[in-house]
């Protein structure tokens, strides 16, 4: 399988990346994985209300989020409204804060943090991928499996 037509293929990565980072004590970065009640026939999910990952980089408290987009803009419906709250709050509360946004068309990756990404939603603007490509940071795959996001924090 293509690793553009992988919806897993960006989380393989970052898992990959923070695995490698807590191996080399660099961070300590964890993936919430999703705890599901199954009930009659239906999953619901038990841990709404906060992000993929979150953890702890030079004593400051991180979250994040990692989104992949085959369009050319990443729909504001990718962000769940239960994401984009936690991450304002922890932004407000001085935590890093930000989301990984993977571009497929392009095939680049790109770090934009919460902060520029309020003003966005304020003006009701898109997260277009030229609009990311100017206020985000760009991303590098180091390896086959290792994107190095810590050099940009």
């Amino acid at each position: 399988m293509s690793k553009l037509n992988n919806s897993n293929y960006l989380e393989t990565i970052i898992n990959y990346t923070i695995e490698t980072y807590n191996n080399e004590r660099k961070a300590l970065i964890f993936k919430n994985s999703p705890k599901l009640l199954i009930r009659n026939n239906r999953y619901y999910s038990l841990n709404q209300g906060t992000v993929d990952y979150h953890g702890v980089y030079q004593g400051k408290y991180l979250c994040f989020e990692a989104k992949m987009t085959n369009k050319l803009n990443l729909p504001w419906k990718n962000i769940k409204e239960h994401q984009w709250n936690f991450l304002q709050l922890a932004h407000q509360q001085q935590a890093i804060s930000f989301i990984i946004i993977y571009f497929s068309f392009y095939q680049q990756y790109y770090l934009v943090f919460i902060n520029q990404l309020i003003i966005l939603r304020q003006k009701k603007l898109k997260i277009s991928f030229q609009w990311i490509k100017k206020n985000g940071s760009k991303l590098e795959l180091i390896n086959p499996f290792l994107l190095d996001f810590l050099k940009i924090i």
